[in-house]
């Protein structure tokens, strides 16, 4: 990097001396300093590069080309760019001449430039200049003539005129090229323009680096009447004669004279000062205190309203605000700052979805609604909407913003963007245009467009998408809500897993959970999951069978209209079929007869019968049923009769409820015995005595809650609530919204969605209060005083220090001896956030206090918390919060009265004037918080800018940046943590840098990953490494934790793998314990892991993703030996539907190539594949590939593996340090699987997908290997990448 400080240099002296009089010197070169060897390599390079580039940039679209050619030290990169308005041949002769003219005017220089008017080239020894680095090659020229007739309005319109044509070639051109004129005067009609950036450039980065150069130089340009201003990365040009090829494509009239100029312009002439209106006789007088304490404390509230205003903008629209009204933001921090950069302006999605019109409504949910939005620049999204009304959806969006951030996989719908701005709760997800599944498969003329081939696609597609929640990804996630609207089918009808609301994160070695509050959809829900809230990854396993029955009949599992049966279900309809042997029947005679085949649709049912069984042992996991459906070998067990499950009445006008009930003709009555029979056990045996339920589908619906006090028995809690039901019944008979409170205990029940999250009262909005009529007659203020101050302590213990919500209090009142103490209660619905509860109970003791007035006793009730003070002890157990009666005059707590008078001012106290005394107080408590706020702003502000200016990282993809932005750690953090990067705390050296053991403040272990300083390939891979791990999710994949771009550091922080990597393990030969530390069991692991890890990288992630570097130095251990794949810097996103890619540039480590990729450089997954494949030989036999073994005569591992495999006798290679311990046909099969991935054809070579079935079952027949392919080898034992490019 040090060439670019001293091009920076040379660019700055260029520049003035091309501002004398008159553009001389064209075309214009720019030369650095650094030299090369006549007929050196380097010269060679640029040869090679003059041969190929004009060719490869006037037969592009873009008419843009870059070149890498050669190896480091004397590797060469350029770029060859046309004007967008000219043809190929014009481009080709440009660019032909500037490789014959830069040569000669920068001799033996190995960093320079040339501009013509149609194109420029760039070439030097470092990497290209990323797209958003501002350093260096400006240059600015004008020309002699200045304009004489209003230069300023000239200057204003050529301002106006450039961004304009700035704005259109950043935003509007793909080619990102455009061409502007405007009208002016007499002298000079017309004012042209052009503008143009590297096609290359995303449209944020296009403008950004514009906005830089015209700001840098239109100010130096001022009344020329033509000018350019030059940059490697983005040119602008304007002139008063036209110069262009075509009409133009911005057209402006000429600005009024005081039209204003955008910024980045030319500072605008001052406006002239207007005098003080002169004061009449009369007029009033002001003291200059008066004065400066208008002026200063008006300028400083401005400056603090502009620092916060910045820093609120900093930290994103939405944020800040959003943490006042929505408990959402009881959410882990680190959660919200992983989304902080999808945060999105209400504005934009107002105007997306029409301000949220009608047309656009896609669907309506139980907490809201969803819209189709077209962003400006043409992206289609689904807005989902919250109700503003609906309560229970708070908790629900919240959980599914946490989860959703988390998960990336291709059958996983994708957030796009988040909204919590002007009382509005808003997902912004990908648009997928065929909508939900059950739209098209329950609609009986739709469904026809569903063949079987796409209703296996769709069946696949589900299974594998919960298997990454289930298995693979970095959380184990338990969806809890699957079913048909749930899933969601794309352009392609392929399908996508939504609605996370439900979802719940389980340990990586938990099996189950249990709840009281049972929420699903009827007909989906596992029976143990129902009765006794027991759900785990086997009650979504039961909802995917039901949904494959759905499926494969074309019925929804509440039709209960199938003729002919005596079933009250789809399950038990499809059961008693199966069982006849006429299941057939029930398949959907939507398809067509003969339009499938029987056995695949024999198997699906087979499948969907496995996974709906009583037994939640017997249904399979996820990753079987994946093999089962991938497999037609795989022999399935019988099943047993299914599960029952609950009938429904025939009313389906809401489908999404939280328990059926038992009755087929069920009512709000029937509703409402159900829960009677049941809640009041749920909540007694819950550990916060606390339980909600809902029953019932709309409009018959029934919400309930019941909360016992926290500090009775569980019989006492089953006895108050149990007798609750029928006395509310006989008070409130027929009334569906109702609520009854007890000492122990409280009941509330309705026919509407429970409480919002923010309300302080039941369903009717009330507050229910009560007050003893005896009152406190001595010193009636302190008691008031005292009283306050005891309620909220003790709503403050309840709400921060009880998991049950629940505190109680007392304190020595010892000014009445009539009521010597004081005992207060505090509870909240425990299923809230401390801070939902001390909002609930700041909201009703702010409501009731005060009306209590002197009374000795009262209670205040609402549904979601309660408060109670008396003068007698009433509850159980010691008070959890103590207080001392308050000394005479004290002043009651923050928000409650002051009681006392003011104090007298002394006779020699001094005196001082108002206004200075408020001048004295206010400045500088507006000086500190103006300080507070800039240092704040700053301090967010500090690593990005920086980072922006130094490091080239920051080329990447504007959404790639805004992901980690919330990951970005200080330098200082992560030298501390290391050491400072202290040789002791060196893990590893690679290619590119270091990495480094540390231990962030928080205990918690980290890998950081360091550039070196003077490497310059490692710039690209370290960007891309940054750009892709971020996206990608999964348990077999390393996890980055952070980022920093500090003090000229490069640096990628990710969870520390105690194990280290594959090879120091696996290729330790002096280790007596390696047969111990690998013993079968973790090699078969660690070979399944990786496989996985490729599966997703390659076919079920967002990304298609091939890695290009697989090896076992980047394969790392954790602390139970599962693998972990590592180092994408080589790895390279192909589309969906791409099979392979070919470049010049082979990189990527000997011994693991495929064939294919060194002698062509082809790559596809199936170059991955060729790379597992030696991993597992090499694991397998505990031998390096490119160490052959013990014999001189074999070339290498494969070859050695082949011959041993066709003789019989491969066994013997087998690691000697495993004694023997390991089951010899797992151990074949490994070999066998390790030979099919290395077949020189890469179609003979099975997919991921492939390899983890035949990994998984035994009963995979696997057909039989031919010779490998053959591949390059190194010269050493040196497995260290090694690089040769060529890139056109």
């Amino acid at each position: 990097m040090m060439a670019h400080h001293i091009l920076r240099l040379a660019a700055i002296v260029a520049a003035v001396a091309l501002l004398l009089p008159g553009a001389t010197g064209y075309p214009w070169p720019f030369c650095g300093d650094s030299t090369f060897k006549a007929n050196g390599t380097y010269q060679a390079n640029l040869n090679v590069a003059a041969a190929a580039l004009p060719k490869n940039a006037s037969a592009s679209p873009d008419l843009f080309a870059t070149a890498v050619v050669g190896a480091v030290p004397e590797q060469l990169w350029a770029m060859g760019l046309c004007r967008g308005d000219i043809n190929s041949t014009e481009c080709f002769t440009c660019l032909t001449q500037a490789f014959q003219d830069l040569p000669n005017d920068c001799s033996y220089i190995n960093n320079a430039a040339i501009y013509y008017d149609t194109c420029m080239l760039h070439y030097s020894i470092n990497q290209l200049l990323p797209v958003d680095d501002n350093s260096g090659y400006t240059q600015g020229i004008p020309y002699n003539g200045n304009v004489t007739t209003d230069p300023g309005r000239f200057n204003q319109l050529v301002a106006v005129l450039v961004n304009a044509t700035a704005d259109y070639a950043a935003h509007n051109s793909s080619r990102r090229f455009a061409t502007g004129e405007a009208d002016f005067d007499q002298e000079f009609p017309k004012v042209y323009s052009l503008a143009q950036c590297t096609p290359g450039q995303r449209p944020a980065h296009c403008r950004r680096c514009l906005a830089d150069l015209i700001s840098n130089w239109l100010e130096s340009l001022e009344n020329n009447i033509r000018g350019r201003m030059l940059w490697v990365n983005c040119t602008c040009r304007y002139d008063i004669t036209p110069f262009f090829n075509g009409p133009a494509m911005v057209q402006l009239a000429s600005p009024l004279p005081s039209a204003p100029v955008p910024a980045p312009a030319p500072a605008p002439a001052l406006a002239p000062a207007v005098p003080p209106a002169a004061a009449g006789e009369g007029g009033r007088k002001y003291s200059v205190a008066g004065v400066v304490l208008a002026v200063v404390l008006s300028t400083l509230a401005a400056l603090n309203l502009v620092a916060c205003v910045c820093f609120w903008r900093r930290r994103r629209p939405g944020r800040a605000p959003a943490k006042q009204p929505y408990p959402m933001y009881s959410t882990d921090a680190e959660d919200m700052e992983m989304v902080d950069s999808m945060m999105m302006d209400v504005s934009t999605l107002r105007a997306a979805t029409g301000d949220f019109d009608e047309s656009n409504k896609l669907g309506q949910g139980g907490f809201g609604a969803v819209y189709k939005g077209v962003l400006p620049g043409g992206d289609e999204i689904a807005v989902k909407r919250l109700s503003q009304s609906s309560s229970q959806g708070v908790e629900e969006l919240k959980n599914e913003l946490a989860l959703v951030a988390k998960l990336k996989h291709r059958n996983l719908v994708r957030l796009v963007g988040i909204c919590l701005e002007q009382k509005e709760r808003l997902l912004v997800y990908e648009f997928v245009p065929n909508r939900s599944l059950d739209l098209i498969l329950f609609d009986t003329e739709k469904r026809e467009q569903l063949g079987w081939g796409q209703r296996y696609r769709i069946i696949n597609g589900v299974a594998r998408g919960l298997q990454y929640l289930h298995e693979d990804s970095q959380l184990k996630v338990v969806h809890r809500d699957l079913k048909a609207s749930n899933i969601l089918l794309d352009a392609n009808m392929n399908p996508k897993i939504s609605d996370f609301g439900l979802a719940r994160i389980f340990g990586r070695d938990q099996t189950q959970a249990v709840t009281a509050h049972i929420v699903g959809t009827f007909g989906y829900m596992a029976p143990e999951y129902a009765m006794r809230g027991y759900y785990s990854v086997k009650s979504d396993a039961f909802s995917f069978g039901v949904m494959v029955l759905e499926i494969v009949t074309g019925r929804s599992c509440n039709d209960c209209s199938s003729a002919g049966t005596r079933s009250q279900d789809l399950i038990s309809t499809v059961w008693e079929h199966w069982d006849a042997g006429t299941v057939m029947e029930t398949v959907d005679p939507g398809m067509g007869e003969g339009s499938f085949p029987v056995d695949e649709v024999l198997r699906c049912i087979h499948i969907a019968l496995l996974c709906v069984q009583a037994d939640p042992a017997a249904r399979p996991v996820m990753s079987s049923v994946v093999m089962m459906l991938g497999g037609d070998a795989m022999t399935l067990q019988a099943p047993s009769k299914p599960a029952a499950i609950f009938a429904r009445n025939n009313n389906t006008t809401g489908n999404t409820i939280s328990l059926s009930t038992v009755s087929a003709n069920s009512s709000y009555e029937a509703h409402l015995n159900f829960v009677a029979a049941t809640l009041p056990k749920n909540a007694s045996t819950s550990p916060d005595l606390f339980s909600t339920v809902v029953v019932g589908a709309i409009p018959e619906q029934l919400w309930a809650l019941g909360l016992c006090r926290g500090d009775v028995d569980a019989a006492t809690c089953s006895s108050c609530l149990a007798q609750a039901f029928p006395d509310v019944r006989g008070d409130c008979s027929n009334d569906k919204d109702a609520s009854i409170y007890y000492d122990y205990c409280m009941l509330h029940y309705s026919d509407v969605h429970t409480l919002a999250d923010d309300d302080t009262g039941p369903a009717t909005d009330d507050v229910y209060f009560v007050a003893n009529h005896q009152n406190v007659t001595s010193d009636p203020a302190e008691y008031v005083a005292l009283l306050a101050a005891l309620v909220n302590a003790t709503a403050d213990y309840a709400a921060n220090n009880s998991t049950r919500r629940f505190a109680t209090g007392e304190a020595d009142t010892a000014f009445d001896p009539a009521y010597a103490k004081l005992y207060t209660l505090a509870q909240c619905r425990p299923d809230w956030t401390p801070a939902q509860c001390r909002k609930c109970l700041d909201g009703l003791i702010s409501q009731t206090l005060a009306g209590f007035q002197n009374s000795i006793g009262a209670r205040a009730l609402a549904v979601d918390c309660t408060y109670r003070y008396e003068s007698a002890s009433f509850y159980n157990g010691t008070a959890m919060v103590r207080l001392a009666s308050p000394s005479p005059g004290a002043p009651p707590p923050a928000g409650q009265p002051t009681v006392g008078t003011p104090a007298a001012a002394g006779k020699e106290g001094r005196r001082h004037p108002v206004p200075w005394v408020v001048l004295a107080v206010v400045l500088p408590s507006l000086a500190a918080l103006n300080l507070v706020g800039f240092l704040c702003f700053r301090s967010r502000q500090r690593t990005v800018e920086h980072a922006k200016k130094q490091n080239p990282m920051y080329s990447a993809e504007p959404e790639d940046m805004e992901m980690v932005d919330s990951m970005m750690m200080d330098v200082s953090t992560l030298r501390a943590a290391t050491g400072d990067f202290d040789e002791s705390n060196k893990l590893g050296e690679g290619g590119f840098g270091a990495v480094y053991k540390g231990v962030l403040p928080d205990g918690e272990e980290i890998a950081v990953k360091r550039l070196s300083r003077s490497s310059t390939q490692g710039v690209e891979e370290l960007k891309n490494e940054l750009a892709l791990v971020a996206k990608l999710k999964h348990r077999n994949l390393v996890r980055l934790v952070g980022v920093c771009l500090d003090q000229q550091e490069r640096l990628l922080v990710y969870e520390f793998v105690p194990n280290r990597s594959l090879d120091l393990v696996l290729f330790d030969t002096e280790n007596e314990n390696r047969g111990e530390e690998l013993d079968w069991g973790q090699r078969y692991r660690i070979i399944n892991g990786i496989a996985r890890g490729l599966q997703y990288l390659h076919e079920d992630s967002q990304l298609r993703v091939v890695h290009r570097d697989l090896k076992a130095s980047n394969i790392l251990l954790d602390e139970n030996m599962n693998p972990k794949i590592s180092d994408f810097g080589l790895a390279r996103i192909f589309e969906r539907d791409q099979t392979q890619a070919v470049t010049n540039r082979v990189v990527g480590t000997y011994g693991y190539m495929a064939p294919e990729y060194v002698m062509r450089g082809n790559y596809s997954v199936k170059s991955d594949a060729f790379s597992f494949g030696v991993m597992v030989l090499e694991i397998v036999t505990g031998r390096r590939n490119s160490n052959a073994g013990h014999n001189n005569k074999e070339a290498d591992l494969l070859t050695t593996v082949w011959e041993h495999w066709e003789a019989g006798t491969v066994a013997v290679l087998v690691d000697p340090s495993m004694g023997g311990s390991f089951p010899e046909g797992d151990m074949l099969r490994c070999i066998h699987i390790g030979l099919l991935c290395v077949q020189g054809d890469p179609a003979a070579r099975p997919v991921m997908s492939s390899v983890v079935m035949m990994l998984s079952s035994d009963t995979v027949a696997l057909q039989p290997p031919s010779k490998p392919g053959l591949f390059a080898a190194n010269n050493s034992a040196n497995t260290a990448s090694s690089t040769v490019s060529l890139k056109g």
